[in-house]
């Protein structure tokens, strides 16, 4: 399933993650001790792609309370994203001890699944969240990806669009990436037609396969420009200046 985490943010400027706290959320006198606290600076940094900080106060809100399955949750998403998968799988399946079932949680297991190489049962997943939220864009996308690693195309196609139809940019990407790698050109740039930093990563890639280097350039540059740490971005700015010859620049 696709994960797409912020980039993190520069908090050397904080003096520490408590002035932070206030900095982010606007609070004038905050308690170390707060369940609240604590979970709002996880969610904080959470939102700001530092997983281990965030992991660490969900940790410290778990020495507060074990009742709460909002706190499993989101442990259990911030495991995800840190590779730990066994983890992330404890934590999410103490959510059903609690008699708790919500979509997302059924679709954060099944993104474990799919992560574990085991897609068959995170369908199993991504159906259960579908049947507890018609329409639950992550799910659908994460079906989509799914049933192409399988070589389900066909069913594959109707997920990203039913994805897409609910708004989700993964999907757009990876439906996208399908008519690439099938040299459906034209399609895959109606689905890159947007100036955000995956469209204009699509756009890119197109035109490499194109051999359109001088275009390809251009929109893996403004790739860049709006996320400075596109690894695929780089790779192929470095891929085109070595065909062309400008290693220096390269």
């Amino acid at each position: 399933a696709q994960f797409k985490p912020n980039l993190p943010i520069e908090i050397k400027k904080h003096k520490g993650h408590w002035e932070f706290l206030k900095d982010q959320l606007g609070a004038s006198q905050i308690s170390e001790n707060s369940y609240q606290v604590h979970y709002n600076l996880g969610m904080t940094y959470r939102n700001k792609g530092l997983f281990n900080e965030s992991k660490r106060e969900f940790d410290e809100c778990l020495k507060l309370r074990t009742d709460d399955a909002h706190l499993y949750l989101a442990l259990g998403e911030v495991c995800i994203f840190l590779g730990k998968l066994d983890d992330a799988s404890k934590y999410l399946q103490h959510i059903y001890e609690l008699d708790f079932e919500s979509a997302q949680c059924a679709n954060a297991l099944g993104v474990v699944h799919c992560l574990g190489g085991d897609f068959n049962k995170a369908i199993e997943w991504f159906q259960k969240s579908l049947a507890l939220q018609t329409n639950f864009a992550a799910s659908l996308n994460n079906l989509g990806i799914c049933k192409s690693i399988q070589k389900k195309v066909g069913e594959a196609i109707e997920y990203f669009k039913k994805a897409i139809a609910t708004g989700n940019s993964d999907a757009g990407f990876n439906l996208g990436m399908y008519y690439v790698n099938e040299g459906n050109y034209e399609n895959a740039l109606k689905l890159f037609s947007g100036d955000t930093a995956d469209e204009y990563f699509g756009k890119g890639l197109v035109f490499v396969e194109q051999s359109k280097d001088d275009e390809a350039l251009e929109f893996f540059k403004k790739t860049v420009s709006l996320k400075p740490n596109h690894a695929g971005a780089y790779y192929n700015i470095g891929f085109i200046f070595t065909k062309l010859g400008k290693f220096k620049e390269g």
